[in-house]
């Protein structure tokens, strides 16, 4: 009996640790950051990476961002001081504009699909990931 005992509780005592395992490293996937203003996100090294794009309004801050390791997504969502889109207009291409904002289409077009949205309320959205993902 103390043999079938152990022959069904050790498997499944196994099974539960990695469930928790995997839902462990699923969660810490996601890397979260924030940064009062752009010249701080330059000084963490993000930038130079990839992670983030240059083109991003200078003024941009309050940021809030997200980097899913395994898929490469990456999103964030900024305030911005509304005319300062000179480094977007001279590296994306505007797709949309209305009375709400504008939204652009930013390289490298080949490898990732990259989109900021520059609302004339002085929000912003940055959403990059790889094709054929």
């Amino acid at each position: 009996m103390k043999f079938f005992v152990i022959v069904i509780t050790l498997p499944l005592a196994l099974l539960g640790l990695v469930l928790t395992a995997l839902q462990y490293m699923e969660y810490n996937e996601n890397i979260s950051v924030k940064f009062a203003s752009y010249r701080e996100m330059g000084r963490s090294g993000l930038i130079e990476r990839g992670w983030f794009p240059q083109y991003l309004p200078r003024s941009a801050a309050e940021i809030e961002a997200s980097h899913n390791l395994d898929t490469n997504r990456v999103w964030a969502a900024f305030r911005y001081r509304v005319g300062d889109w000179d480094s977007v207009e001279s590296t994306c291409n505007r797709i949309a504009e209305s009375d709400l904002g504008k939204k652009y289409l930013c390289p490298p077009f080949d490898v990732r699909t990259s989109t900021l949205i520059l609302r004339n309320d002085g929000g912003g959205y940055y959403l990059s990931y790889e094709n054929g993902i």
